[in-house]
C-alpha cells in the first residue's frame, strides 16, 4: 500500500487567486493506494440487514481495491470540496456580491469547506441549513459558527426549492452574496468564469482513472461526477452512487442535467441502499472501525455506502458471469471524514 500523503496547510495569504492556485496544487497531490480487504470482510460489509437487494454468494477470495485519497490533501477541503469550489472563486470576483450564501444540510460537509475557506478568505458567508433553529448544533454546525459562517434555518418545504432560480435570486439579493449551490454546484442560469482553475483539476482527476475499467465514486449533489465526465477515458465506467432518498428528487435533477452525456459516457447511477440519508449511521460504526484498522478511513454517508454498493455489484456480477476479479476498481475518496463524529468516530477539526 502506498504510503499516505502528508497533510497540507495553504500558506497565509487571503488572494483569491493565490488562494485559488495553492488548492490546486492540492488537488493534484492525492496518491492510489492498493487496499486487500479480507473475505470475512467482504462478507461482514454485505450481510446487511436493511439491504434492498439480498446477496446470495459468498466471497471465498480477498478483494483487492484502488483507492484514490482525496481525503488526505487537507483536513477540512477534502477530496472534492476542493474540485468543486475551485471554479466558484472567480465567479464570486466577477459578480461583485460582497459574500456568499449557500444551502446544506445540518452535517454538510460542503457547509463545512465553505465555512472554512470563506474565513480563508475574509468572506462573509450564510449558510441556509435544512434543519431547524431550535435543536442544538451538530459538531460540524457549531464548526461553522465558530469559523464565522452566519446560520440561516430552512423547514423541508422551503428548503426543496434549492434549485429553483427563483430561491436563489432571493437569497443572492437577501445576502449580496454569490450563490453556490448546494455540494458546490453552479447557481442555476451562472454566467461563464473568465478562469476555470477547477478545469485543470478534473483534467488531472480523469488522468487518475486512465487505466480502469470502472470508477466508483459517491454523490451527493451529483457536481463531481458531471465535472469528471468529460474528462474520462473512453473504455471507463463511471459508477455513481446516489446517496441521498429524498421521493427521486436528486435523481431526476441528476438525470436532467446529465441527459447530453448520455450518449458520450459509460455511466451508471446507483440507487441508494441505506434507508434514507444517514439511518444506517450507528449499524456502520463497527465496519468503519474495521475498515480503519486496515488504513482505509471512511465515513457513514458516503464512503461506506459507496464501497458497499461497489461489493455488491461485483459479487453479483461474478455470480452471473461466472468470473473471477480481473483489474480492481478505482474508488474515488470524496473526504467528508467530518461525518464521521455522527457515529462517534474521532475526526479533528482546525482550528
Amino acid at each position: 500500500m502506498a504510503s499516505p500523503t502528508a497533510t497540507k496547510t495553504p500558506s497565509a495569504s487571503t488572494d483569491p487567486e493565490s488562494v485559488a492556485n495553492e488548492l490546486l496544487a492540492l488537488c493534484t497531490s492525492a496518491v492510489i493506494e492498493s487496499h486487500q480487504l479480507p473475505a470475512e470482510l467482504v462478507n461482514a460489509l454485505l450481510d446487511r440487514e436493511h439491504a434492498a437487494q439480498p446477496f446470495r454468494e459468498s466471497m471465498a477470495q480477498p478483494f483487492r481495491v484502488d483507492v484514490l485519497r482525496l481525503d488526505q490533501i487537507h483536513p477540512v477541503l477534502q477530496g472534492n470540496k476542493i474540485f468543486k469550489l475551485l471554479d466558484h472563486i472567480p465567479r464570486w470576483q466577477q459578480s461583485s456580491r460582497t459574500g456568499w450564501v449557500t444551502p446544506g444540510g445540518c452535517w454538510s460537509n460542503h457547509l463545512h469547506a465553505c465555512a472554512w475557506l470563506a474565513r480563508r478568505l475574509g468572506v462573509p458567508v450564510t449558510g441556509l441549513v435544512r434543519g431547524y433553529e431550535h435543536l442544538p448544533l451538530t459538531p460540524m454546525l457549531e464548526d461553522c459558527k465558530r469559523w464565522g459562517m452566519t446560520l440561516v434555518f430552512l423547514d423541508k418545504q422551503s428548503y426543496r426549492q434549492r434549485y429553483d432560480a427563483e430561491f436563489q435570486q432571493r437569497w443572492r439579493d437577501h445576502c449580496d452574496g454569490y450563490f453556490i449551490g448546494e455540494g458546490g454546484a453552479l447557481a442555476v442560469n451562472a454566467e461563464p468564469a473568465v478562469s476555470q482553475p477547477g478545469t485543470a483539476a478534473f483534467q488531472w482527476l480523469g488522468q487518475q482513472c486512465q487505466g480502469y475499467e470502472s470508477v466508483w465514486m459517491a454523490a451527493g449533489s451529483g457536481t463531481t461526477a458531471g465535472q469528471l465526465m468529460p474528462y474520462l477515458p473512453s473504455d471507463c465506467a463511471l459508477h455513481v452512487l446516489n446517496t441521498v432518498q429524498d421521493n427521486g428528487q436528486l435523481a431526476e435533477h441528476l438525470q436532467n442535467r446529465w441527459i447530453h452525456l448520455r450518449h458520450k459516457q459509460n455511466w451508471h447511477l446507483h440507487a441508494s441502499q441505506q434507508g434514507g440519508f444517514g439511518k444506517a449511521r450507528k449499524q456502520a460504526k463497527p465496519l468503519l472501525e474495521r475498515l480503519g484498522s486496515l488504513g482505509l478511513v471512511l465515513d457513514p454517508i458516503y464512503g461506506l455506502p459507496l464501497l458497499k454498493a461497489l461489493l455488491l455489484h461485483h459479487c453479483q456480477a461474478s455470480a452471473r458471469k461466472g468470473l473471477a476479479q480481473a483489474r480492481p476498481p478505482l474508488l474515488i475518496h470524496g473526504g467528508g471524514l467530518q461525518g464521521r463524529r455522527g457515529v462517534g468516530l474521532a475526526w479533528r477539526s482546525p482550528d
